[in-house]
């Protein structure tokens, strides 16, 4: 699945905060302002840094902006010249930063405005400790569901701010799954790769933080990651979930913060936003000018883990079905003679589910669409890790 940055939506609206005080928001109208979402760690990869423009709220689109010049200057005076690969995607050379060294974005927009971050400083992040599921009942409403937590540690007492983010992956199952596939006419064929089960994978949505500052020990327990409802059928079969985490520093935690207050105050990180929170972008050629986002650096500890219907069990969990419906329904029969013509009447809606009998006496065995095809959740390509 094709990477997708969680928060350029609602980088779209908002910029950072780069101190550590109180901040007050304000109501503002559309304005035409840039935005910055870039970030680089120890991975040896290709960074990406996201250039865009702000669209209305209820627009929701990615503008991108194009042509511009983007370098990454270190401590030590080196550049690092960014490439754009698709419209407002800038990525780096496959490289990894260091530990300690400091960074800084500059940027070139191509009617010749000049904007550069603060310098950040690469942060070191302690691995994840441990990643575990609970199934609770005992929750307000009478709701049920698989709280995942995390456990962490810092032993060096260098961090004391964090941040988390992941991927989840599960398997779903179409109840009916198409065995063939309509080719026009009344042609059809045995389908070569099987639509009956895929693998979604959904991003975070929501701002994952966490401050140890004050304690006695850098230690997180029992830190809340995904609530998955009991009702939910993500958990049906298997489900998977990447844990990211990162150190932040206390300006870069502040802006975090800043933005789960408003995700929570507002109820959706995609709600509309009532302001302007600044980071640590700003514009040389004019000091007055707003830029929206956040440049920062910090190594990434990640941890896979699976859970299975069969670890909540014991717990008095039962799976949910999935397109339930689909099981009350009988399939339409259709002759060969005339699959074309009904495959033309509903088509995008009805798939081929199976065959009775021979040509040319065959009858096709019609169901809708999202009882046999599951496709439109996810790719039916079984992932590496699976």
């Amino acid at each position: 699945m094709k990477k997708i940055f969680s928060y350029i939506i609602l980088l779209l609206f908002l910029g950072l905060t780069c101190c550590v005080e109180p901040f007050a928001i304000k109501n503002v109208s559309y304005t035409d302002i840039l935005v910055v979402d870039g970030f680089i760690s120890t991975d040896v990869k290709q960074h990406r840094v996201a250039l865009s423009r702000t669209t209305l709220i209820s627009e929701r689109k990615f503008i991108p902006e194009v042509d511009a010049q983007l370098l990454i200057r270190n401590g030590k005076g080196e550049i690092i010249t960014l490439t754009e690969t698709e419209p407002g995607l800038y990525d780096t050379p496959e490289i990894g930063g260091a530990v300690g060294e400091r960074y800084q974005l500059l940027i070139t927009t191509s009617n010749g405005r000049e904007y550069q971050s603060s310098e950040v400083k690469l942060r070191s992040t302690p691995g994840i400790g441990k990643i575990y599921g609970r199934y609770l009942t005992n929750l307000p409403n009478g709701e049920k569901g698989i709280q995942i937590y995390v456990d962490t540690e810092d032993q060096s007492g260098s961090t004391n701010y964090f941040r988390w983010d992941y991927i989840e992956t599960y398997e779903v199952q179409a109840p009916f799954a198409s065995n063939y596939e309509w080719l026009g006419g009344n042609n059809y064929k045995f389908r070569n790769l099987p639509v009956g089960i895929c693998y979604p994978s959904d991003t975070l949505k929501n701002v994952l933080i966490k401050t140890t500052a004050g304690l006695d020990q850098s230690k997180v327990s029992e830190f809340p990651v995904r609530f998955i409802p009991a009702e939910s059928y993500i958990m049906r079969i298997r489900y998977s979930i990447l844990l990211r985490q990162y150190s932040l520093s206390a300006e870069a935690y502040s802006y975090w913060e800043n933005l789960r207050t408003i995700n929570e105050s507002q109820g959706s990180l995609y709600d509309a936003q009532p302001g302007i929170i600044r980071g640590n972008l700003f514009s040389i050629t004019d000091i007055k000018e707003t830029v929206l986002g956040y440049f920062d650096a910090s190594e990434v500890s990640q941890q896979r883990v699976f859970f299975s219907p069969v670890d909540f069990q014991p717990f008095g969990y039962r799976k949910p079905d999935f397109q339930s419906s689909c099981r009350q329904l009988l399939p339409e029969l259709v002759p060969l003679a005339q699959l074309g013509e009904y495959m033309e009447l509903n088509k995008n809606k009805v798939l081929i589910w199976d065959a009775i009998g021979m040509e040319p006496n065959a009858l096709f065995e019609m169901l809708p669409i999202h009882c046999c095809d599951c496709t439109s959740l996810g790719t039916n390509i079984k992932p590496s890790f699976w």
